[in-house]
């Protein structure tokens, strides 16, 4: 019996961004929690909907940088994109 190689081998090698920790504490109703990603959220995000220059510079660099992963992930999948949504 032959085993199908794992479908990770058929994406490129390539390392996805990993995002800054700057923990964020926290307590309400005498529970304290940590959030080392908070500096992730735009407080002003609804702004940020209506001007998009607005957006934080780091919040905005590791965006690009997961955009940019995801794209050379699925760079392989041009052609059956293409066929699947023509």
């Amino acid at each position: 019996m032959t085993r199908d190689p794992p479908l990770t081998s058929a994406f490129p090698a390539a390392s996805p961004p990993i995002p800054e920790k700057h923990p964020v504490s926290d307590t309400h109703h005498g529970v304290t929690r940590s959030d080392d990603y908070a500096w992730m959220r735009a407080d002003n995000w609804q702004a940020v909907f209506r001007d998009p220059s607005l957006l934080d510079g780091r919040i905005r660099a590791h965006l690009e940088a997961e955009n940019a992963y995801q794209a050379a992930l699925m760079a392989g999948t041009a052609d059956l994109r293409g066929k699947l949504f023509a």
